[in-house]
């Protein structure tokens, strides 16, 4: 089994013969959103589903979004198992944001305080800031999806037990090595975040999380199996439950 902890499928052109593609060939994933109001929409489509598990998401550069989508976030806040996308984004895109962000990022976190679910973070330019609000509101155990900050908060964030996912297009870069060096491989997850990151100018798709694997596999000197069971007992400490084979 694999376990694709940050992919867009709800973005494929064809959602639902990516979802087929995952129960044929035994991917769990979490299925993270950029709008509340796509959670609520993928509920009944993935309702029956025992590998494609949507997340409850409000991605930062949508903070100036109508307040129904808050609305939203708020009703299901208590009872997703998944959430994500949530975060910061400082960026050049989302510098201009940054207040409403923060109000809307805090006002999450508040929501999720006492969740079990499992959280996976934007934090794109904001990695120092999205640690603090973490610390401020005592959320452990969270998944920082492809980081790309300095090591020295890296390093801070993993001293705090979160957790951190790398994909394939993290893979090709010296930066993206250097994560993979510094995250002790208890704390490692994969993802694809397809349709986004793109391998060979093709978007990534979960079962492509197999190479992430692989990689893994390579510089740990590790069994490919042995991965997969470590990532999974990663990713059941992450989300604070047991996963199902």
């Amino acid at each position: 089994m694999l376990i694709d902890t940050h992919c867009h499928i709800d973005q494929f052109p064809n959602p639902e013969a990516i979802v087929v593609e995952c129960e044929a060939a035994d991917v769990k994933v979490v299925a993270v959103t950029n709008h509340p109001e796509h959670y609520e929409m993928a509920l009944p489509h993935l309702a029956n589903s025992e590998r494609v598990f949507p997340a409850l998401g409000f991605h930062p550069l949508n903070a100036t979004t109508n307040p129904t989508e808050l609305r939203i976030f708020e009703r299901f806040a208590k009872e997703a198992k998944y959430i994500g996308e949530i975060g910061l984004d400082f960026s050049k895109a989302g510098l201009p944001t940054r207040r409403q962000q923060e109000e809307l990022f805090n006002h999450l976190l508040g929501l999720l305080q006492k969740t079990s679910s499992f959280i996976t973070l934007h934090s794109r330019g904001a990695e120092k800031e999205v640690l603090e609000a973490l610390q401020i509101h005592k959320i452990s155990r969270a998944c920082f999806h492809w980081y790309s900050g300095a090591i020295d908060t890296l390093e801070e964030i993993l001293s705090e037990g979160h957790f951190v996912s790398i994909n394939t297009s993290m893979l090709m870069t010296q930066k993206g090595q250097k994560i993979l060096d510094v995250v002790p491989l208890g704390q490692l997850l994969a993802e694809s975040d397809g349709p986004y990151a793109k391998l060979n100018r093709k978007p990534c798709k979960p079962t492509g999380v197999i190479e992430v694997y692989q990689a893994i596999s390579r510089k740990l000197r590790l069994e490919l199996d042995e991965v997969k069971y470590i990532l999974k007992r990663n990713f059941e400490r992450a989300s604070k439950h047991k996963m199902m084979d």
